[in-house]
């Protein structure tokens, strides 16, 4: 439907002593250029209009005063919205007597009655075309309608006047940066935890996440809870060589603290050479170690020999580590032969060799695995079977 223009009636401007404001005139503006609806058209924003006033200070044309009517395009039918237009009365003389008041609204229909306009200094919540200013928060009137003052009660929010009758609301504090081990993850929004081997993940609902280890079966190993005295009938992998190192992948699954090795020891090989005995992170940085031993101080009777660690006592989450040993004697690897206890479960794989090799018997501070033993007579995988040898933690 095509916009029509809104005849303007009534007002009665007076004084405060009830002195009307007669023949005086109204002079209005719209705030900005608009559109009328259904594109009827372009309104120009800057000119402004002038509507006449009775002697009774009543917009002329108002019924029973004589006067051609006067209308005005309603501002609902405007685009873009809110369009209103800053109004201002003047006496006959030419005096300033109201206003400006701004944001003053003109409804659709045959008439709008400019009684209903409420200058701006009330701040009341209007009924529709009544004008002035209605603070809302969403879409709610605020109960106090003179003041609006945005605060953020925990400082979760920070706001800034820009000055130019724009506020700015930001987040507070610093954003979360999402990294694993270091490294800035691929997604940087979202932080997914998933149930893993050997690890569960449970979340309460409240905010806690719960990181646990699931501890699987353990195969060919039955927990030792003292050190007694063990006889070792099995061997360990075959002989690799003078100062070669030779290693097991053990998976601890209950936290235990150390600070010496018992090793169930067949045989200790030439007594003029020296051993090493450690244990690395899966890193392959060197934990704790016996340090040189030589190999006349283990007696030649094969059983339980405890070496205390260069480190002291040494604390082990539950995990996966890596037993190693060497020797700078050609009889380390067939020699020794471990296996592990904590008291606690745990799990034995296979043995490996390493790259690089020891100094005089001694392990270094860091290794790296590189190929796994073949399965043979002389190589027991798994502790529990043909009396295999046996190292306690204590």
């Amino acid at each position: 439907m095509a916009a029509t223009k809104v005849q303007l009636i009534n007002g009665h401007w007076q004084d405060s002593e009830g002195n009307v404001l007669a023949l005086g005139s109204l002079k209005m503006v719209l705030v900005q250029d608009e559109q009328l609806s259904s594109s009827a058209g372009q309104i120009c924003g800057g000119i402004t209009l002038t509507i006449l006033l009775d002697a009774n200070g009543n917009v002329q044309g108002t019924s029973g005063d004589g006067f051609p009517t006067q209308s005005v395009w309603p501002t609902d039918q405007m685009n873009p919205l809110g369009a209103s237009y800053t109004v201002t009365a003047y006496s006959a003389a030419g005096e300033l007597a109201w206003g400006p008041n701004y944001n003053l609204l003109v409804p659709s229909g045959a008439t709008f009655d400019v009684d209903n306009w409420v200058p701006n200094s009330s701040f009341v919540a209007a009924a529709s075309g009544s004008g002035g200013t209605v603070l809302e928060v969403n879409g709610t009137p605020n109960v106090v309608q003179g003041l609006l003052n945005l605060e953020s009660a925990n400082s979760s929010v920070t706001i800034t006047d820009l000055g130019n009758g724009t506020v700015n609301l930001e987040a507070a504090g610093s954003s979360i940066t999402l990294k694993t081990n270091g490294v800035l993850n691929g997604s940087q929004t979202l932080l997914n935890l998933l149930n893993g081997s050997g690890v569960s993940v449970t979340v309460d609902g409240s905010g806690d996440v719960t990181i646990s280890m699931v501890s699987p079966p353990v195969v060919g190993a039955v927990p030792q809870t003292t050190q007694s005295t063990v006889t070792a009938t099995g061997s360990g992998p075959t002989d690799v060589g003078a100062n070669k190192i030779t290693t097991m992948i053990l998976d601890i699954y209950e936290s235990t603290s150390f600070d010496e090795f018992s090793l169930a020891i067949s045989s200790p090989g030439a007594g003029t050479n020296f051993s090493d005995f450690g244990l690395y992170d899966t890193l392959g940085n060197l934990l704790a170690n016996s340090g040189p031993v030589l190999n006349s101080s283990i007696t030649a009777t094969a059983g339980v020999f405890t070496f205390a660690m260069q480190q002291g006592t040494v604390n082990l989450n539950p995990g996966r580590y890596v037993f190693a040993m060497t020797s700078n004697g050609t009889g380390a690897g067939g020699d020794v032969g471990p296996d592990i206890d904590v008291g606690e479960p745990l799990r034995i794989d296979v043995w490996y060799q390493c790259t690089g090799s020891s100094t005089a018997g001694t392990l270094p501070s860091t290794i790296t695995l590189v190929a796994k033993f073949g399965l043979g007579p002389s190589v027991n995988v798994y502790p529990g079977i043909s009396g295999y040898p046996i190292i306690y933690l204590g």
